[in-house]
């Protein structure tokens, strides 16, 4: 597995050890590295890994998520605790909700400009960092089972298990609409391939 960010590289070898190299934020103004391209030593064994702008991400072998890098805008401020999907359904016509929560646990995580999201083991998504744009405002879909979740600049998309996709950030009339040039609207067609 690799994966290209802004101007660094991320990859998994084939025993499961994760590398990344390239730009890692050292320019003639700038003598502190962002330290995008440093793997965190404590994880042996990796599951996926994603470059983005001056940050990366990853999943270990057990399911831990990980971001390194710079911190700028939380992109690398993941939950650590999610809420336990049995306890999500315990909860659902009760009208006092104590949430039990659990260890965050990742199929994969995206790293892009200046936000991440990640798909939980429960299959759902979560999104962190900036949202000048509206991108970590995942939208709500009842029984949303995803398989996947990708990042653009500014925006990212999920697909679900029926082939159908679903896509969140800039909008027409939204306040910075600047930033929308069509990458939110999924044309009508069929499934897309799984």
């Amino acid at each position: 597995m690799i994966d290209c960010g802004y101007a660094h590289t991320c990859g998994i070898d084939v025993n499961g050890s994760a590398y990344c190299w390239g730009w890692d934020g050292i320019t003639p103004g700038r003598l502190i590295p962002f330290g995008q391209t440093k793997v965190p030593s404590d994880i042996s064994s990796w599951r996926s890994i994603a470059a983005g702008f001056v940050h990366s991400c990853g999943v270990a072998s057990n399911g831990e998520g990980r971001c390194w890098g710079s911190n700028g805008n939380d992109q690398i401020s993941m939950p650590s605790y999610l809420e336990s999907a049995a306890s999500q359904e315990a909860n659902v016509n009760m009208s006092m909700h104590f949430a039990i929560q659990e260890p965050s646990r990742w199929e994969s995580i995206t790293a892009s400009y200046f936000h991440s999201c990640g798909l939980t083991v429960n299959k759902t998504i979560i999104c962190w960092g900036s949202n000048d744009a509206r991108q970590n405002d995942v939208p709500s879909v009842v029984n949303a089972q995803y398989l996947s979740v990708t990042s653009g600049y500014v925006h990212n998309c999920a697909m679900n298990a029926s082939g159908q996709a679903l896509c969140w950030g800039p909008r027409p009339n939204a306040i910075k609409n600047y930033w929308y040039v069509g990458q939110t609207t999924v044309p009508q067609r069929g499934a897309f391939k799984i």
